[in-house]
């Protein structure tokens, strides 16, 4: 086997899932009033892995959901 011929890289890419436009048009001389979400949305992770051949693998990294604490209150 020689190394530069069996290489597989890897690699990581994240991305928020709430893509919007966070801009907007006015008619000329007027202000701009727009209503923007103030959430950002999940963020989720790909790795990858390729070789000369290919795809080797992918996966979909989905994060944790976190609840909010309680803080002594029964509301």
């Amino acid at each position: 086997m020689h190394w530069s011929q069996n290489r597989i890289f890897i690699n990581e890419a994240g991305f928020n899932m709430l893509i919007r436009r966070n801009f907007s048009h006015s008619k000329t001389g007027m202000p701009v009033k727009a209503v923007v979400p103030s959430n950002r949305g999940v963020t989720m992770t790909i790795i990858g892995a390729v070789c000369k051949k290919g795809i080797v693998e992918l996966t979909l990294c989905k994060p944790n959901v976190v609840q909010k604490k309680n803080n002594g209150t029964n509301e």
